[in-house]
């Protein structure tokens, strides 16, 4: 979904270096820039048996909080006595 995003928006990834994985987590938020809109994206490839990574989420254009995604799934894990 986030690389058909990019698409729709016009932004070419494999112009910036940016391959996007199959598995990943992303992240987006808007601003303005003068009467511009802006959009600007964060994106993380997953790999098996690598941490998960922590996502900026914006709460406005400058206020973001980490989202510490390997904490919440160790923590799931350990409810769920899965892990």
């Amino acid at each position: 979904m986030y690389e058909e995003l990019l698409t729709m928006t016009d932004v070419n990834t494999s112009n910036q270096g940016q391959e996007i994985s199959t598995i990943y987590a992303a992240t987006m938020r808007m601003r303005y820039e003068n009467t511009k809109r802006l959009m600007d994206s964060w994106h993380y490839p997953l790999s098996v048996s690598q941490p998960l990574p922590t996502l900026p989420i914006w709460h406005s254009e400058t206020l973001a909080v980490g989202l510490e995604l390997e904490s919440i799934y160790e923590d799931t894990c350990k409810a769920l006595r899965i892990g």
